[in-house]
């Protein structure tokens, strides 16, 4: 029997890295084989060109302003992390730089199993360095799957930025996320008079045309990552967000539930003590770097997977429940860790790159059903 099924691949990838969308070099998977004080941290290089050693750059100090929004569509999920790709991708999340057995952690690992040893920096990305090589290993086809929603333009992660001064430094912007039903390129200009059924955009038809990831597309985002539908309302939103040299760094408020859907699947997930980071290039519109560093609770994702059918009672269940027992790293709580406390949370790293877009509004995403029904 294969470690997971496709809808258990779709879970743990859509869920960890907030799109469900994947595109990777396949030839890169033939070779993929609190509370406790962490004392002087050591200097193990940077996670990335744009951040301080494991931790988003700073807030500046100014200045301050406004200007147009700016709204980004991000892709290219960074899903294969082998060969220590992990180690850079994602932040420090519990403020210890731990490599090795006698190094101080927040929690006590699971199963008996020694600490998960952190990235670059003290980054703290279990699900890249333990969970990815056996999930991209028992689905060959989840690439050429996770391409065609890319490409449809179902499940992008869509940020938008408003209070922005337009500048490199701005010490408060208000970023609101959420992921969307389609894109669609813009006619003449503008956002074009789409019509959005029930349930989305059938794209088998071709109508509207597919996004051409080129800056000049419109995207919308589900309606039920607001309040009401109300898009003034955002869900997931942080209003006390800022720029630092072209990074926007937002924190996730936790465990706030958000709804991951393609057009066949898809997932409810929650995490906590999330950031999200989005490097901009200085012409404004590339996206060369986004980041997603978050805890995933193990509770959570066992409350998850029956909406993509991994059911109780089932092999797959049990499979997944000894995966997280044997893998979690991270308290789901900040700071309620200690001396023989258990780990009840899987730390998470996701990259992505993207491009400049433009909001066009929401529309009804794909309906999620619990599939153990």
């Amino acid at each position: 029997m294969r470690v997971a099924s496709l809808r258990f691949v779709a879970l743990v990838a859509a869920a960890a890295s907030l799109s469900a969308c994947v595109v990777y070099d396949p030839a890169l998977l033939a070779d993929a084989g609190a509370g406790v004080d962490s004392g002087p941290r050591r200097d193990a290089g940077p996670v990335c060109t744009t951040c301080p050693a494991g931790r988003p750059p700073p807030r500046p100090s100014g200045p301050d302003g406004d200007g147009p929004e700016a709204f980004y569509a991000l892709r290219n999920i960074q899903l294969v992390q082998d060969r220590d790709r992990w180690r850079t991708i994602g932040y420090d999340l519990d403020g210890l730089d731990t490599q090795d057995v006698s190094d101080p952690v927040e929690c006590t690992p699971g199963m008996g199993r020694d600490p998960e040893t952190d990235g670059e920096g003290g980054v703290d990305n279990a699900f890249g360095h333990l969970i990815t090589p056996l999930l991209l290993a028992a689905e060959p086809t989840f690439a050429s799957d996770g391409q065609a929603n890319e490409t449809a333009g179902l499940g992008a992660v869509l940020v938008r930025v408003t209070g922005w001064n337009g500048g490199r430094n701005d010490s408060l912007v208000n970023v609101t996320v959420t992921q969307s039903v389609f894109g669609t390129p813009k006619v003449d200009g503008g956002v074009p008079d789409a019509s959005v059924p029930d349930g989305g955009v059938n794209y088998d038809a071709g109508v509207p045309p597919l996004p051409r990831w080129d800056g000049n597309d419109a995207w919308w985002g589900r309606s039920d990552s607001f309040f009401s539908g109300d898009p003034l309302r955002p869900r997931i939103a942080d209003d006390n967000a800022y720029v630092a040299d072209g990074t926007i760094v937002m924190r996730l408020p936790d465990r706030r539930e958000i709804i991951f859907s393609g057009d066949t699947q898809g997932v409810v997930f929650k995490l906590t003590d999330a950031t999200l980071t989005v490097h901009v290039l200085a012409d404004g519109n590339t996206v060369d770097q986004a980041l997603l560093s978050g805890r995933w609770a193990s509770n959570d994702i066992l409350d998850a997977i029956p909406f993509v059918g991994v059911c109780p009672a089932t092999s797959n269940y049990t499979l997944l429940s000894n995966l997280l027992a044997t893998s979690v790293d991270l308290r789901s709580a900040p700071g309620s860790g200690g001396a023989g406390v258990i780990c009840d949370a899987l730390s998470v790293g996701i990259g992505f790159s993207g491009i400049r877009a433009t909001w066009a509004g929401t529309a009804v995403g794909y309906t999620l059903a619990n599939r153990c029904m």
